[in-house]
């Protein structure tokens, strides 16, 4: 299921996450917690919020609904301007929209930094869809170390994530990317 209209794809949204959705928001809550934010959230993501629900869908522990979406993403707290932190999968590990660019693209966000994955915020969604495992899809897996065993008492190799999949990901880039598409756009 790739390539999916939006219309599609909210429709999917709503039928896979009936039984997990919250209320819709308005249009009206939207705008506040833009002006509150100072920024403004992708188009994708309004019409997630006013047309499916306000969060508690997706991967991870689900999408933030808006009012917590507001709570994290403050000026005193160290998100990079206009990352919003969207999917916590604990441990520091949030999946994030980067609402500087025109595709959303998403970023994968822990103690390293943040890290430009191949998805955009329509690409993630799809893939949930699909059943995909995001979390293996943003982090590359093998030894991370060791770990005492009690029952054979022996250290043994531990396997989980050691970095995440991507380039690492600086807004200046990112813009300086946009620009060029949409200069490619116009001719």
């Amino acid at each position: 299921m790739t390539n999916l209209s939006v219309d599609a794809l909210i429709e999917a949204i709503r039928a896979r996450a009936a039984a997990t959705l919250h209320a819709p928001t308005s249009a009206n809550v939207i705008r506040e917690a833009e002006a509150g934010m100072g920024l403004q959230l992708p188009p994708l993501l309004v019409r997630l919020y006013c047309e499916v629900s306000d969060g508690g869908f997706g991967p991870g522990y689900g999408m933030l609904t808006l009012s917590a979406l507001r709570a994290q993403y403050h000026p005193e707290w160290p998100w990079p301007d206009r990352v919003l932190p969207l999917w916590h999968w604990g441990c520091e590990t949030w999946s994030c929209v980067d609402a500087n660019t025109t595709n959303a693209q998403m970023l994968t966000h822990d103690a390293s930094g943040a890290t430009m994955t191949r998805f955009t915020l329509q690409s993630w969604l799809e893939e949930w869809l699909c059943g995909t495992d995001l979390y293996e899809e943003i982090y590359e897996f093998g030894i991370a170390g060791e770990r005492f065993n009690p029952l054979t008492k022996k250290m043994e190799p531990r396997v989980g994530p050691i970095r995440p999949k991507g380039v690492p990901w600086n807004a200046a880039m990112q813009q300086e990317s946009d620009r060029s598409a949409e200069s490619r756009k116009r001719g």
